[in-house]
């Protein structure tokens, strides 16, 4: 499961974004957009802190596409 390998990831490298983006996919498949967006924008800051153009487009793209959602 999303939600699960997400959990593991923050435990393994909680600096690393992808924990947040996988449990916030796991949020977009069951129809939670309140908590996937929560764990977009994480994500979205833990990218900003490693100052990854690309990287922060994609996370920023995930968070527009929930927000559309609303």
């Amino acid at each position: 499961k999303k939600k699960d390998f997400g959990k593991y990831l923050l435990q393994v490298k909680p600096d690393s974004p992808l924990g947040d983006y996988y449990i916030g996919k796991y949020y977009d498949t069951v129809n939670k957009p309140d908590a996937s967006l929560a764990h977009y924008k994480v994500a979205q800051q833990k990218v900003k802190a490693a100052k990854s153009p690309f990287l922060h487009q994609l996370y920023k793209d995930n968070v527009l596409s929930v927000v559309a959602q609303f």
